[in-house]
């Protein structure tokens, strides 16, 4: 594999982890406002957290393909 595509693949990796700390963050933050009640706040993250089966899983896909790449 040529070294401008495995510095693409890692690039990409990297952002895809970077996308599921930012989710990571704003799942804690949603599970603290739905501990207190609905609220208008607990509706801001919960339309982030409605793809986060999309999210998780685009970024294994990333993170098998930089790896398969690697040997």
């Amino acid at each position: 594999m040529p070294v401008a595509e495995r510095r693409a693949d890692r690039a990409a990796l990297r952002a895809s982890a970077d996308q599921l700390a930012a989710l990571s963050a704003d799942l804690h933050q949603f599970m603290r406002w739905l501990g207190r009640g609905p609220s208008e706040h607990a509706q801001r993250y919960r339309d982030r957290l409605e793809a986060v089966d999309t999210d998780i899983r685009r970024h294994f896909d990333r993170a098998s393909t930089f790896l398969a790449h690697r040997q």
